[in-house]
């Protein structure tokens, strides 16, 4: 694997170490760190410190009402992105071993939906406001200009884009959260795949892409 460059905000790991991300970066972070050996070891020491944390605080008395808290914590679902195992790596290379419950095996199963010429998408069906899709980009084709009202977290999944100046390979995260517009061109080697999640609709700068977006949920 090519070296991975670009990585989550430390704030985002920080965040994700301590489970208070929504499930779409949950996503994308979970991914990124199936790929990243550096940012396992900076997830693994977050936990390691908020674990002393939690061991030097004094005990203080339980209310009447803690006991029904802790029963309904076991009976929730466990978060199956909090929960994978980081290290383990999936069958299929291309696939995190994070996304495996959301892909199932193949991304070629998937029900893609066509965005334009070259752009297709597949958006996961995740709990909270951030919505994380998978992006796939014919080599060559540009993603419509675009600016952000909120945070926009891409990974590379496969092939690779470029941003201006900056170019975004397997492994790397891309962290946007700015209005003035950008705009990823895939390179010319092969069609870029890319998990993306964003918390906020993002700013088209064309009409098309405008009137389009909501029938894409973008």
């Amino acid at each position: 694997m090519s070296r991975i460059n670009y990585h989550p905000p430390q704030d985002m790991l920080l965040g994700y170490a301590s489970g208070h991300l929504q499930d779409g970066f949950n996503l994308v972070i979970g991914s990124h760190i199936n790929m990243c050996a550096d940012c396992r070891k900076t997830l693994h020491l977050h936990q390691s410190i908020g674990g002393h944390i939690v061991e030097s605080q004094s005990p203080v008395p339980m209310k009447s009402s803690a006991e029904s808290v802790l029963n309904t914590l076991k009976a929730e679902p466990k978060n199956p992105v909090q929960d994978t195992p980081l290290e383990t790596q999936s069958a299929d290379p291309i696939v995190p071993f994070s996304l495996q419950n959301y892909v199932q095996g193949s991304f070629d199963a998937l029900k893609w939906q066509k965005l334009s010429r070259g752009l297709k998408q597949h958006v996961f069906k995740l709990s909270g406001s951030a919505k994380a899709r998978l992006i796939w980009i014919d080599k060559g084709v540009a993603v419509p200009s675009h600016g952000h009202k909120g945070d926009e977290l891409t990974l590379v999944l496969s092939g690779g884009y470029f941003d201006g100046e900056q170019a975004y390979t397997k492994g790397d995260v891309q962290w946007a959260d700015h209005r003035a517009p950008h705009q990823p061109i895939a390179m010319m080697d092969g069609p870029c795949l890319t998990l993306a999640v964003t918390d906020a609709p993002i700013i088209f700068q064309n009409l098309l892409p405008k009137l389009l977006q909501p029938f894409f949920n973008i």
